[in-house]
């Protein structure tokens, strides 16, 4: 059989299909009921099975009713309609995210924390405190970061961001409920890496996936950051690497971690500069996260290891 045709007859179970799709099971299962949203087949048992036109399909109706389509005016639309509404609703969101990551980052350049307050604000009552992370504090962490080696920002910009931002705890996640399950997650920034605001966004990314979080700080030792690791119990510990690129110090420093921690703990390194140790290091050191799309799933991932149940 062709590996084409393979993926063809490929099939997912309800609970797969939730994830894949960001909808609720219970959510899935009533447009099926009521709206033949799609059309599973049954499996040995009696399960339902989706192919992956399914979950896209599912996706793309996520992606409307979220933006506030009645999923009872868009159920029967074809899968063309369905990405033209999604195209041009990314269309006007991009714009938005442009707009939002200009004036913060003006107020940021002006030193006005009272109106990088409310621009950040601004995106939490538009998008919700998880997209307001993924989709408009990431590319502000990017600008910042081009600010940084250009040298069109400096030390004090940002310290007013990250200071901004932990004084918003519903954008941070700081007010989520967890279960007394939840594993715990440890972020810092590494020896020699000072910029911290990007180990605040991924304690932020951890919280709303539903780990306790407990950021350490900025430039923190092997050694430090083994102890941290054998005195909380913690299930993960995640690095922010963003500036120098050539620090000659910090790939031993890894491997370091890596000896005193031992195989088996995830150590996850994320960052502008990420990329650049990281192939330095032998496989098994770090797990390397791109973005924050791959940090959400990698955290998913070892949330369910770490405890299944929370």
């Amino acid at each position: 059989m062709s590996e084409d045709s393979t993926e063809a007859v490929q099939k997912f179970n309800i609970g797969m299909v939730s994830r894949l799709s960001g909808l609720r099971i219970e959510r899935i299962r009533a447009w099926e009921r009521r709206h033949a949203v799609v059309a599973p087949q049954r499996g040995e048992g009696g399960h339902r099975l989706y192919t992956a036109a399914d979950v896209d399909r599912l996706r793309l109706l996520r992606a409307l009713t979220d933006d506030g389509y009645s999923i009872g005016a868009i159920a029967g639309w074809t899968m063309d309609q369905l990405r033209g509404a999604v195209g041009e609703k990314s269309s006007h969101e991009t714009a938005r995210q442009s707009e939002f990551v200009t004036r913060s980052l003006e107020a940021i350049r002006s030193l006005d924390g009272d109106r990088l307050r409310q621009e950040l604000t601004r995106a939490v009552q538009d998008l919700g405190p998880s997209r307001a992370v993924r989709e408009t504090i990431e590319p502000l962490l990017v600008r910042l970061g081009e600010g940084w080696r250009d040298g069109s920002l400096r030390p004090m910009h940002e310290h007013l961001a990250t200071a901004t931002l932990r004084s918003m705890p519903t954008l941070l996640g700081g007010n989520q409920r967890l279960p007394s399950r939840a594993p715990r997650m440890l972020t810092a920034t590494p020896t020699g890496q000072h910029h911290e605001l990007g180990a605040a966004i991924v304690s932020a990314a951890a919280r709303w996936s539903g780990w306790r979080v407990t950021h350490l700080g900025p430039d923190l030792p092997a050694s430090d950051l083994a102890h941290a690791r054998e005195v909380s119990s913690a299930a993960a510990l995640a690095l922010s690497i963003t500036y120098p690129l050539d620090d000659p110090d910090l790939c031993a420093d890894l491997l370091l971690l890596r000896d005193l921690v031992g195989d088996r703990f995830p150590i996850l390194v994320g960052g502008r500069a990420a990329q650049h140790y990281a192939q330095q290091l032998p496989d098994g050191t770090v797990t390397l996260v791109s973005d924050l799309d791959e940090l959400q799933r990698v955290l998913d991932d070892l949330r369910m290891e770490a405890a299944p149940d929370a």
